[in-house]
């Protein structure tokens, strides 16, 4: 995944959602919040594509409702997302699936989403 890939998803998804790329970075928690990490696949250096799972996950002390809610937020507007970023480089972001996340507190729930991402650089 480029950087300009990476700075393309932060974009999107801060305006929308407590986001954050790795690691939740902040003195204070505040819920809820979302971390993306990725996995790229192979990349095909005869055409430039690289393919990208980015996964999502969401993290409530709230109602798990409140998850499902911004995951339905998250994928109208990552519905048919796509670019031309500065370098040229083409990016297309589509929503994948969903799913909870079992966690032994109670009181905490959490959602997975994963996008695909494809990049193609020129």
């Amino acid at each position: 995944m480029t950087p300009e890939g990476l700075k393309f998803i932060s974009k999107t998804l801060k305006p929308l959602v407590n986001y954050h790329f790795l690691y939740y970075k902040t003195d204070k928690v505040e819920y809820p919040y979302w971390v993306g990490e990725y996995l790229e696949s192979e990349y095909s250096a005869e055409t430039n594509y690289q393919e990208t799972t980015f996964i999502l996950t969401g993290v409530t002390r709230g109602s798990y409702l409140e998850l499902e809610k911004q995951k339905e937020i998250i994928k109208k507007a990552l519905k048919d997302k796509r670019s031309i970023l500065p370098s040229g480089t083409g990016i297309a972001v589509y929503f994948d699936y969903s799913m909870p996340i079992r966690v032994d507190d109670i009181e905490l729930q959490k959602i997975q989403i994963n996008l695909t991402i494809q990049e193609w650089e020129v």
